[in-house]
């Protein structure tokens, strides 16, 4: 039996990066360096690349993963606290 536990309502604010965890099974230091270039969501892939966090062991690791759809909306409403956040900040200044 699979069990899914929804944690949007929790109010997780990193839901999207387990979600991506969970369904990519990306390395820790892949994830942690993910920028939103790396992500499509119109296309819903994930483009694994070097750059200063991530350590991409072989020419294989550089890779783009297809997401499923509750990682597209994982991210997309990860994207959008982002964007709501941002724009609180700037109008509070």
């Amino acid at each position: 039996i699979l069990v899914t536990l929804d944690l949007d309502y929790l109010g997780d604010p990193l839901l999207g990066l387990w979600t991506i965890a969970a369904v990519t099974g990306a390395r820790e230091s892949e994830l942690l360096g993910l920028t939103w270039d790396d992500v499509n969501l119109d296309a819903g892939t994930l483009t694994i690349r070097p750059n200063a966090i991530r350590d991409v062991k072989t020419a294989r690791s550089r890779r783009t993963l297809g997401l499923d759809g509750d990682a597209v909306a994982a991210l997309t409403a990860h994207q959008d606290r982002q964007t709501f956040h941002s724009k609180k900040l700037i109008d509070a200044n």
